[in-house]
């Protein structure tokens, strides 16, 4: 992959918090409300951005796993494309970890992560193996979940 492609997949950040200890609240009482006011208005605006990354990486999830299976379930030139077990298995696990980490109830990954469910319901990868119309089916069916998930962002 070229540079731009793993800086996109790959990043971290750093965030220093110092532990807090008993006497840091005594502090708090020498601020003025307004001081008062603006951390807590970066506290809130903190724990907002982190939610919704989160909610970001979930979606990412879903759409990196729609996008390689909707790939893979494409016949190319020379036919049948090999793709292994896990393709469903990941699809699943990625739908599994989007309906336990919603912890903000989002209601749009909730409805595609739901979509993604009933689409790979009780499909397995040797169903698609066996089933051309299946397999074609159900990647078109996920290239277009997939490019809805891109269109939200």
């Amino acid at each position: 992959p070229s540079l731009q492609e793993l800086e996109k997949d790959i990043y971290f950040s750093i965030e220093c918090n110092p532990v807090p200890s008993s006497n840091d609240y005594d502090k708090l009482a020498d601020l003025t409300p307004e001081e008062l006011e603006v951390l807590k208005n970066e506290a809130v605006l903190s724990s907002q951005n982190k939610m919704q990354s989160a909610i970001q990486d979930l979606f990412n999830r879903l759409l990196k796993t729609l996008l390689h299976a909707a790939n893979k379930l494409r016949d190319d030139d020379e036919g049948m494309q090999i793709f292994r077990d896990t393709l469903v298995d990941n699809i699943n696990k990625a739908v599994e970890a989007a309906e336990i980490l919603n912890i903000t109830d989002d209601d749009q990954l909730r409805e595609f992560s739901g979509k993604v469910k009933e689409l790979f319901d009780g499909v397995s990868a040797s169903d698609l193996r066996r089933d051309p119309q299946l397999r074609k089916e159900t990647a078109d069916k996920a290239s277009e979940l997939a490019k809805r998930i891109t269109e939200l962002f």
